[in-house]
Order: C-alpha cells, then sequence, then structure tokens
C-alpha cells in the first residue's frame, strides 16, 4: 500500500553513519522496515536497549571507540523517528548520554596518543649529544623537533601545562636544551640593549620589547633596590652576570634622574650636609616617601635656617604639607610609587598605590599608610586622596578673603560636593555656623612635659608623668 512504501522509504533514508559495509547497513535497515511496516508497527524495545547496551562502554582503542561512536549515533538517528519507537523521548536521553561518554573517552585516548608520541620523541632525543632544533615563534611559542613545548616568555621558560610526570619532565628539560641558545642570544640583547626599550611596570617588573625580564625583590630600601632576573636560571654565570648588571645600572640611572631631588635630600643627610632641624626633617622625607603631614610636625623644627636650607634641596614647606613638588610629576611618582611598595611589602596589601596621571585627587577604597599615597604624590583625606600642590591651593583658597562656595572648592579638587566636608574635617576646618564659611579649628594645645636636657634626656621623655607612678615600684 501506499503508506507502506512510505514507511519503507523513510526506513531507507536511515543514514550510513557506521561505513561497515553495504550489505551490513542493507540488513539493519532491512530489519527496521519489517518491523514498522506494519500498521502502528513499532521496533521493539528489547532489541533497542540491547543494542544501545552493547555501545555504553567508554572502554578500548581508539578505533574501537570511533566504531561505537558511529554505532551510536545511528540509534540517536533512529531515537528521534517518534513514529519508530513507542518511549522515542527515554531513548533519545539514553543515546544522549552514550555519545556523550564515548566523545569524552576519545578525546582522552586521541590526547594521550599525541602525548605518547611527543614523549617518545623528546625521551629519544634527549639521549643524542648534538643540540636539539628548538623554534620561538613571534608570540613565544616553542616547538622542539616540531612538538609544542610550551612557550618563552622574556627569559623564563613556561612548560605546556598539559606536560605532567615523566611527560612534564622530558617537555622541561628538551626545552631547557633546546633554549639554551635562544636564552643566551637573549641574556646577549639585555646586556647590550639601549636604556628606551626598558620599562617599569607597577607590577614591579622591568621589561624589555614587552617581555618581562627583572623583578624588584622585597624589602630593599626605596632608593637602593634590589633585583633578580626571572627565568634564565641554566644560563652561564657570566652571560646571566652582565645581563642583571645591565638591569640594575638602568635602574639605578632612572632613579638618580626621575627621582634626583630625593636622592639630593638623601645624599645631604648622609653626608651631613644638613645641620639641626633640617636634617631631622630631611629623614622624616625619606623614611615617609617624600612628605610629610606638617600638622603632625614639630612646628619648633621649621625654623627659617632649617627651611631655607630644605628650600634649597627643592622642598616646600606648606601649610598642610611638606613636600617635593619635582616628585609630582607623573614619571616621578610612577617610580617611587612602586619603589616605595617594593620596600614596604607589609604594608601595601591592596597593591601598589597609583592613581592616573594628572589626576588631583583619588579614592580610597582600602585603609592606606601615609607614606604609599605620599611616594604616589598624594595626601590621605579620610576616604579620599589629594594631591599635595591641590591640598595647599585649597587651603589657600580657604584661607582667602573671598572664600569660595563648596561647588568651587569641590571642583578645585576634583571631588564631588558630598565628599567636601570630609576632606576639609580630616585637613583641620570646620563650618563657621554664623558665616557659613570653613575656618581653622582651633582647639586647645595639648600640655606637654618639658624637654628635659642631660644624658638621660631620652630615657625621661619615654618616662610616665610623675603623678601616674606608683609609689614604692620602679616607673
Amino acid at each position: 500500500s501506499a503508506p507502506q512504501v512510505q514507511r519503507l522509504w523513510e526506513a531507507c533514508q536511515l543514514p550510513d553513519f557506521r561505513k561497515i559495509a553495504p550489505e551490513e547497513h542493507a540488513r539493519l535497515v532491512g530489519r527496521i522496515a519489517g518491523y514498522i511496516l506494519p500498521d502502528r508497527g513499532r521496533i521493539p524495545r528489547e532489541w533497542a536497549n540491547a543494542e544501545i547496551e552493547k555501545l555504553d562502554r567508554p572502554q578500548g582503542d581508539l578505533d574501537m571507540l570511533q566504531q561505537r561512536l558511529a554505532h551510536v549515533r545511528t540509534w540517536s538517528y533512529i531515537a528521534h523517528r517518534a513514529d519508530w519507537l513507542d518511549d522515542a523521548e527515554t531513548f533519545r536521553a539514553r543515546t544522549r548520554d552514550v555519545e556523550d561518554k564515548l566523545s569524552d573517552a576519545l578525546h582522552e585516548a586521541l590526547t594521550q596518543r599525541f602525548i605518547d608520541r611527543r614523549t617518545s620523541a623528546l625521551l629519544k632525543s634527549l639521549k643524542r649529544e648534538d643540540a636539539l632544533p628548538a623554534s620561538v615563534s613571534a608570540d613565544g611559542e616553542v616547538t622542539v623537533e616540531g612538538h609544542h613545548v610550551g612557550r618563552l616568555d622574556g627569559l623564563a621558560f613556561v612548560p605546556d601545562p598539559k606536560a605532567i610526570g615523566l611527560e612534564g619532565r622530558a617537555v622541561r628539560n628538551a626545552a631547557l636544551r633546546a633554549l639554551r641558545p635562544e636564552v643566551s642570544r637573549r641574556l646577549a640583547h639585555i646586556a647590550s640593549c639601549d636604556d628606551a626599550a626598558m620599562s617599569l611596570g607597577r607590577d614591579g617588573r622591568i621589561r624589555i620589547d614587552g617581555a618581562a625580564i627583572a623583578r624588584i625583590v622585597a624589602g630593599g630600601a626605596p632608593l637602593k633596590p634590589k633585583l633578580d632576573l626571572i627565568g634564565a636560571d641554566n644560563a652561564g654565570v657570566a652571560e646571566r652576570a652582565a645581563a642583571q648588571q645591565r638591569v640594575a645600572g638602568w635602574l639605578e640611572k632612572t632613579i638618580a634622574t626621575v627621582l634626583r631631588p630625593l636622592v639630593s635630600i638623601e645624599t645631604a643627610w648622609r653626608e651631613a650636609e644638613l645641620r639641626g632641624e633640617a636634617r631631622g626633617i630631611a629623614f622624616r622625607l625619606l623614611e615617609n616617601g617624600g612628605a610629610l603631614d606638617r600638622g603632625g610636625e614639630d612646628p619648633a623644627a621649621f625654623t627659617p635656617d632649617a627651611t631655607e636650607a630644605l628650600q634649597r634641596l627643592g622642598v616646600r614647606v606648606g601649610k598642610q604639607s611638606v613636600f617635593v613638588p619635582q616628585l609630582l610629576k607623573p614619571r616621578a611618582a610612577h617610580v617611587l610609587a612602586i619603589l616605595w611598595h617594593a620596600a614596604h611589602p607589609h604594608r601595601g596589601h591592596h597593591g601598589v598605590f597609583l592613581p592616573r596621571p594628572g589626576a588631583l585627587s583619588a579614592p580610597l577604597d582600602h585603609s592606606r599608610w601615609w607614606g604609599e599615597c605620599a611616594a604616589a604624590g598624594y595626601r590621605p583625606c579620610g576616604r579620599v586622596a589629594i594631591r599635595f600642590d591641590i591640598v595647599e591651593r585649597l587651603v589657600e583658597a580657604l584661607d582667602s578673603d573671598a572664600q569660595p562656595d563648596d561647588g568651587a572648592l569641590a571642583q578645585l579638587i576634583g571631588r564631588p560636593v558630598r565628599e567636601l566636608a570630609g576632606v576639609l574635617t580630616t585637613l583641620g576646618y570646620r563650618r563657621d555656623e554664623t558665616t557659613k564659611f570653613w575656618k581653622p579649628h582651633t582647639a586647645k594645645p595639648k600640655k606637654t612635659r618639658p624637654v628635659k636636657h642631660g644624658p638621660f634626656a631620652e630615657l625621661a621623655t619615654l618616662l610616665p608623668p610623675a603623678q601616674h607612678r606608683r609609689r614604692g615600684r620602679p616607673a
């Protein structure tokens, strides 16, 4: 009948995923047609379950897995014919699950075959005495005898993360041997490269042509940092030392040039060119990121002679801060902030503080030490850090006879009006309710103990006042 011819034609359209033989495929089509040609005919559930069960085995070699995967795809096609099976939805889920298992097993088998071949080739090549043929692409991809083994990032070899165990050791050993000439060439390039090719990143790493080749080691002094090469551990001592000396020389020259005012202050302090109060202030500048909160220092220390001596070194003694204007330039702030962060690793828990170049202010999302803000050229004012020269402009505007309104003051520091009150309160100002102007907060001066002189003067400042000492026991 016409319906039976239609059903037979549908059965003949079954794709031959298995590719075994035409006779085998015709036999399968004939059996399916025999089940579905009768009116409301269906493929028996028992036969379908048994055939799929045979394929649900993700073990075996590549050929066997590929064959099972082809078979299950045939049954997946059958399961998508709702008029061939009574419970087609259940069979679709079952064949999909088996197909996923076999696909994963086939992928692992293919990967293992590649790894085994690569491991075998690399282990065999390590037994030879001649140099291994290695190539490094423009983006750093490394191949040894045609096998991908990892990438060369600057001087550091990063092995293929898929290579583990014996294969990982073979990859690493083969790459280190094969890359020895390339690493030596790069070290020689570093030892003779121009200053313009080097740059210092905010992560404390020195780069040449974009590749990190050295890093600043934590713990050194800001103006005398320590650094180490990244990678090239198996290179010759002399060629490695030459490259490191070149990078250290560049960094030293950069500090001497970009941070010249701070270097001059350090030299004047170390060689005792500064006297009295000026020498003490210079030391405080060096240990606090190149700037001081004037309100936190002894006012008596800023004598005319001390102020004049500091000004000759480029120091500005402002109303709120003592700082070096030359250090506020973007490049100087960039270098000093990175050096200060490396010198104080236990204080910089949130990464180096370094606002964008030219920013008047920046939010403080985390608690920051004075030194890490000052090294970048900013004064912490509550939840906001404001550049030192902008703070002085703000104070001048506040102390002028025609004090600007809050909108103009907020615009001056580059912050919203809602943040102005917190900034001014931190700087020691309060709103005068009568005039509605901001005025310096005049607090009663704290009582201080008289300064004692003599050999025990320093010890005396550490002792509590007499009224707090307990009788009969040493303080």
